[in-house]
């Protein structure tokens, strides 16, 4: 009987440290993170093309 609790105590074990790596992020930064960079770079090259592709079109 002492080894069916040892076992279960272990197995509970386990299922504790498989709850803990399934939380841990796949990603070394968090995704607002990512997204704030994304949007640092995106946005001036964006606003910059719309800028060239407007002033093609009013011919200057």
């Amino acid at each position: 009987m002492g080894r069916v609790e040892t076992l279960g105590k272990s197995i509970a074990a386990l299922w504790r440290e498989r709850d803990i790596i399934a939380k841990l992020p796949t990603w070394p930064w968090s995704t607002g993170t990512l997204r704030g960079f994304v949007s640092a770079l995106l946005l001036p090259i964006t606003l910059f093309l719309i800028q060239r592709l407007l002033g093609d079109a009013q011919g200057g």
